[in-house]
């Protein structure tokens, strides 16, 4: 028969035991353990009673075969779940307007990572491995990663506020962190634009949330506002009638939600300022500098056919000369 081993289990401190008595007050993972070792002495000593083995090691054969099938079937019903949920999560994001694709992508995938996770910690509880330990040591290694790319997860954070309160999308013309371009993807990092000379810049989303958002292409109408100079010689009123005229008679401005308008609203050292005001659509961002130039440019060929005066800085030159001897001033 086997007889007691008198060293003692390293997990319990319990004596170890080769016989099917006093094994059950070991721990489970003891007990595989301490089974095990109990096998190979009676193979080894050729005590080998099948009726005695199984009668001995039976229970604990069993136990752990029931927690194999069972670590098992909560693992394929756990990645069902994850995938489950993911494509629902997806769906419903393809299903507002408001959720962009890619953050709809984001959110089912941190769905999925998160029940994996659920699902990976509940099977080492099955075998006996203590969750309160796994979850800390997650803890800290979440902590650790998180220090190390703080930046990173920092645009991550940045590019989901983005993704999700829309200042802008794709297509729009923007000017953010000192530079302005088209809006040519957005993602959960960066946000790339495509300058009107077609440079590609990529800037991190942290920058740009942190930063000011200045979208041109946000609203659909914009006022245009524009000075030009007359000489006190001329009819201000003239002035003022003709240039309306000529704003007016453009077809690309508009008359909502105010009509053109041009007032006096300086009068200079050498010149009267009057400021032109007119609004226009935004469809095409850069139609916005096509139409102030050909507003200048009609003005001032308008004006100086209509024998305005149209004044320029002017200057005198005094240059000092040394007197003469014997000469006075």
């Amino acid at each position: 028969m086997p007889v007691a081993r008198a060293d003692a289990c390293h997990d319990c401190s319990r004596a170890k035991l080769s016989s099917p008595k006093g094994l059950e007050k070991h721990p489970a993972p003891c007990q595989m353990q301490l089974g095990m070792e109990g096998l190979l002495d009676n193979i080894t000593t050729n005590n080998f009673d099948v009726g005695l083995l199984w009668t001995t090691y039976g229970p604990m054969i069993t136990s752990g075969g029931l927690k194999v099938i069972g670590a098992l079937l909560v693992l394929v019903v756990g990645l069902k779940v994850a995938n489950g949920l993911s494509q629902f999560v997806q769906r419903t994001a393809e299903q507002n307007e408001r959720i962009d694709a890619t953050l709809g992508a984001f959110f089912a995938s941190l769905v999925r990572y998160l029940v994996i996770v659920v699902v990976i910690i509940t099977v080492l509880q099955v075998f006996g491995v203590q969750a309160t330990s796994l979850v800390a040591v997650l803890g800290a290694a979440t902590l650790a990663v998180g220090l190390a790319l703080q930046g990173t997860l920092g645009s991550l954070a940045a590019g989901v506020m983005l993704i999700l309160f829309r200042p802008y999308k794709l297509g729009d013309l923007i000017f953010v962190t000192d530079k302005t371009g088209y809006v040519r993807d957005i993602n959960l990092f960066t946000t790339v634009l495509a300058t009107v000379d077609n440079i590609q810049i990529t800037i991190p989303n942290g920058m740009i949330w942190g930063g000011t958002i200045t979208n041109l292409s946000g609203l659909t109408r914009r006022r245009i506002e524009q000075t030009f100079r007359i000489s006190y010689q001329d009819q201000a009123d003239a002035a003022v009638k003709l240039i309306e005229e000529i704003i007016k008679n453009d077809p690309r401005t508009l008359q909502n939600p105010q009509l053109p308008s041009v007032r006096i609203c300086e009068l200079g050292e050498a010149a009267i300022v009057l400021k032109a005001q007119f609004w226009v659509d935004m469809d095409d961002p850069e139609a916005f500098d096509f139409v102030r130039s050909d507003v200048l440019a009609n003005v001032h060929q308008e004006l100086n056919r209509a024998g305005f005066h149209l004044p320029y800085p002017t200057a005198i030159e005094i240059e000092a000369t040394e007197a003469k001897p014997g000469r006075q001033l």
